[in-house]
């Protein structure tokens, strides 16, 4: 399966993110994953502005899942502790914004971001993704007890539920903040894509690409993301991220490998 995701929806970006969906379509996907942020960089409220409004609810109207994805999506506070200071400075340009939270400021956010998002959708809010997929050490109790249903890193999609494994799938995402970082990128997508192909046609599994409103500043990075899409596109099955988990759940995955593994005759 292939799971592409959209980061950064917010107002300031829609008509980056309309613009990416729409090659999304054009280049095989037909079901992704849309992560709103509702006030990105204090920049002006989601739910405030009806044009986004009213494209989140088509979307979601025709299939792609909406996930929170922070809530100002940017550091409130100072980082603190060396191991997170170092993951705040590699991963993210000061957006690590549920790094460092208080239990008590990070539980307000993702109650109020959910609460907003399902009243603009008038569907449940199952999954956050954390800005950079930066996470506190208690941030997926936490969701738990508050009744997501998935979360995600830059190297697991994992549900929520008890007992329930983690999924191992490197996102190939670009980076375009400095000349190495996208270079690196680039190469990092190139190189992992046909290593996770091979992987899957060995077992269930899936693939994930993550793309950002930033990466349309970079004629590379597009032709890129485009030329690993389509390739990808070709031969799995584009999906959401509550489909993928549900169908990669201990029992399917059984079902699945048993259906798919080489030499099996009909």
């Amino acid at each position: 399966m292939l799971l592409v995701s959209i980061h950064d929806v917010a107002p300031p970006f829609l008509p980056q993110v309309r613009w990416l969906r729409d090659r999304l379509h054009e280049w095989g996907v037909a079901h992704t994953t849309l992560l709103a942020v509702p006030d990105f960089h204090r920049r002006g409220a989601l739910h405030r502005d009806g044009a986004t409004c009213a494209w989140l609810r088509d979307r979601a109207a025709a299939g792609d899942e909406i996930a929170l994805h922070g809530y100002y999506h940017i550091e409130r506070i100072a980082i603190t502790g060396p191991g997170s200071r170092l993951r705040s400075r590699l991963f993210s340009a000061g957006e690590a914004e549920f790094l460092s939270l208080d239990p008590e400021t990070s539980e307000d956010l993702l109650r109020r971001g959910r609460a907003q998002l399902q009243d603009i959708l008038g569907i449940p809010i199952r999954g956050f993704v954390a800005p950079a997929w930066q996470e506190s050490r208690f941030l997926s109790q936490q969701l738990h007890a508050l009744g997501f249903q998935w979360h995600e890193t830059n190297l697991f999609v994992a549900p929520l539920a008890e007992d329930s494994g983690r999924i191992f799938s490197p996102v190939i995402g670009f980076a375009t903040r400095t000349p190495l970082r996208l270079v690196s990128s680039l190469l990092w997508g190139r190189t992992l894509t046909p290593i996770l192909e091979c992987r899957a046609r060995m077992r269930p599994s899936l693939i994930r690409v993550a793309l950002h409103p930033g990466d349309l500043t970079s004629s590379r990075v597009m032709s890129c993301a485009e030329y690993i899409i389509r390739r990808l596109a070709r031969g799995h099955r584009s999906v959401t991220t509550e489909f993928a988990l549900a169908q990669l759940a201990p029992g399917n995955l059984v079902a699945a490998w048993r259906h798919t593994r080489p030499g099996r005759r009909a």
